[in-house]
């Protein structure tokens, strides 16, 4: 947890310390290995979210590699995602990964995990990636309460009353699913504040609730589409 003063300085701040906003800090320390990052987030750990996907295993991407069949599989995204597929493809996620230390393996259904079946092994790799870089100050267990432009880029106010300023911001704060892990739509009034504007929301996955107990000792089964 990196302290906080009145003001604390960055080149890029991150705003979500889940799958993406970890993905964007690695990222830019890697392309440019001396810019300062501040990593902010609610949590006092990283990783909350990707800890419980694949039911704790963390489906870290696809096997498929038609990326024009992978972003079919996206009807309201597909196209929002076409440059980044491109530019970072099922591919080279699997080899980013691997290269730094989690073998992954390849299920039936061509979901991707580790090796280990542990989401851990993915969260260390970040863990690793910051403490080694030195370039990459976490801000966590505070949570951010606002953003502002400023001259020089962006403020950042922390919920204990801390600033952080950076030239460059990126919003990765989540939606409204799982709120247990801190994904509370806080970042849609983020990016409303800097001006833009929200689409209406609809949820992707939801949960069923029935009258009848017995659905409950299904829970986990999945079945293959007919």
């Amino acid at each position: 947890m990196a302290p906080t003063g009145s003001e604390n300085r960055a080149d890029i701040a991150v705003i979500g310390a889940g799958p993406a906003g970890l993905m964007a800090a690695a990222a830019a320390g890697e392309t440019d290995p001396a810019a300062g990052i501040a990593l902010v987030d609610k949590n006092r750990d990283i990783g909350a979210k990707l800890l419980i996907t694949g039911g704790g295993r963390c489906n870290v991407t696809t096997g498929l590699d038609d990326l024009r069949a992978v972003l079919a599989k996206y009807p309201r995204g597909g196209k929002f995602l076409t440059s980044a597929m491109h530019r970072f493809p099922p591919s080279a996620v699997r080899e980013w990964f691997e290269s730094r230390g989690v073998p992954l393996k390849t299920e039936a259904d061509l979901r991707v995990f580790p090796r280990s079946n542990d989401g851990r092994d993915v969260v260390a790799v970040f863990e690793r990636l910051f403490a080694s870089s030195g370039r990459t100050r976490r801000f966590l267990g505070h949570g951010a309460s606002g953003v502002r432009r400023t001259d020089g880029g962006f403020a950042i106010g922390l919920k204990d009353g801390g600033v952080v300023t950076a030239r460059r911001l990126v919003l990765a704060a989540g939606g409204q699913a799982y709120r247990h892990t801190g994904s509370t739509g806080d970042g849609y009034a983020f990016a409303e504040a800097l001006g833009h504007s929200i689409t209406p929301l609809a949820p992707s996955l939801t949960s069923l609730t029935t009258a009848d107990a017995w659905p409950r000792r299904l829970a986990g089964v999945s079945l293959a589409r007919a």
